[in-house]
């Protein structure tokens, strides 16, 4: 899976800051040749191709440990196509 740097070059912080008390912050980062490393952080992704992504990490993560087999993580993996 690629990220491409369209994507990451869009992320901006929020508008508002609404304080919560739970939920999870995900960070997400990587190298860009000429930028250095580009990074974003999204709190409880509940829809979108953030929230794909956050489901393929998890997923990536239970086939690490036995959890899931290769179709789970390919299938995990469409939503971003």
């Amino acid at each position: 899976m690629t990220r491409t740097p369209n994507q990451s070059l869009a992320a901006r912080h929020p508008t508002d800051r609404n304080v919560v008390v739970d939920g999870e912050d995900y960070c997400f980062s990587m190298k860009l040749a000429g930028r250095g490393t580009m990074s974003a952080a999204i709190w409880s992704p509940s829809e979108g191709k953030t929230s794909a992504l956050v489901a393929l990490g998890e997923t990536l993560g239970d086939y690490a440990r036995g959890q899931a087999d290769e179709a789970t993580l390919i299938s995990a993996s469409k939503p971003l196509n």
